[in-house]
């Protein structure tokens, strides 16, 4: 197991286990990504996914992009539509910037509203964020549109984090990336005292472990135990 071959670690109050898994790549020696950078810029991309929906726009950057002619994200992102279009009241005050915390949508807000928001993406406003079932299902989605490809080459880029400092990924690297998938489709609503979406698990993509076992099939040409048929 993942947890057996990592270094264990003295966590900060409220970080999570899972995370320690993981490496900014800032420093010269490793460093765990913080849970509210995680927070941050998962909400920050369900916000601009649901702010492009509405806008009816394919998104082409960000942590959420996807290929055209990839069925399974674009039904994924049909699913996160389908969600948005029947609660359009609830996702159009939630996907703007200036219903995020302090540090988002700045401009756009009041002295009075300064008051009245979150500093941060602290618990209590991703408790705040997560208190609607719709909201958590679409969340749910969207992070399975964010795994559609479980490559360890393409999450690391998407998540701005890794699973190792080599060049070549391993099972191990696989491993790691699944277990952030459960954390933040689970324990991470758990935390906040809010229930997980269960998705359908047609829409859930896993990781292709065969993909990094070689079978070495052994060369008997050379060898003096060789046995000929007549």
């Amino acid at each position: 197991m993942v947890g057996e071959k990592t270094t264990a670690k003295t966590l900060p109050r409220n970080e999570s286990k899972v995370l320690t898994l993981f490496d900014t790549m800032r420093k010269s020696s490793p460093q765990t990504p913080k849970k509210e950078y995680v927070r941050c810029k998962l909400i920050r991309g369900h916000k601009r996914a649901i702010r492009q929906i509405l806008k009816n726009i394919i998104p082409k950057t960000t942590i959420h992009k996807f290929s055209a002619t990839d069925i399974k994200a674009h039904n994924l992102w049909l699913l996160i539509q389908q969600i948005v279009i029947k609660n359009i009241a609830t996702f159009g005050g939630l996907s703007k910037t200036e219903s995020g915390p302090i540090t988002d949508g700045r401009a756009k807000r009041t002295n009075e509203s300064l008051k009245k928001c979150e500093k941060s993406f602290n618990a209590a406003f991703c408790k705040a964020y997560f208190s609607n079932q719709d909201v958590r299902e679409s969340f749910s989605h969207y992070l399975n549109l964010i795994f559609v490809d479980f490559d360890p080459n393409i999450l690391k880029k998407k998540f701005e984090f890794s699973c190792c400092r080599s060049d070549k990924h391993t099972v191990e690297c696989l491993e790691k990336w699944s277990e952030l998938q459960k954390y933040l489709k689970n324990e991470m609503l758990k935390e906040l005292d809010c229930e997980p979406f269960e998705s359908n698990t047609n829409y859930v993509s896993l990781p292709d472990f065969n993909s990094f076992i070689n079978f070495e099939i052994p060369d008997f040409t050379d060898s003096d135990t060789l046995i000929l048929t007549q």
